[in-house]
C-alpha cells in the first residue's frame, strides 16, 4: 500500500512540475524556459521508470 502512495506521489508531483513548466514556455518562449520544460519531461520519464521498479 506504502509503494502505490509513494508511487502516485511521485507521479503527481512531476506532473505538476511539468505542466507548470509547460505554462511558463507558453508565456515567455525563451531558452530557459525550455531548458526547464526539458528538463521537467526527463524528469517525468524517470519517475515513471521509479514506479515501475517499485512494482516489479
Amino acid at each position: 500500500m506504502m509503494r502505490i502512495f509513494k508511487a502516485l506521489v511521485i507521479l503527481t508531483g512531476t506532473l505538476l512540475l511539468m505542466s507548470e513548466q509547460i505554462r511558463n514556455y507558453k508565456e515567455k518562449r525563451t531558452k530557459g524556459t525550455l531548458a526547464l520544460l526539458i528538463l521537467a519531461c526527463v524528469m517525468f520519464i524517470s519517475a515513471i521508470i521509479i514506479v515501475v521498479g517499485f512494482w516489479v
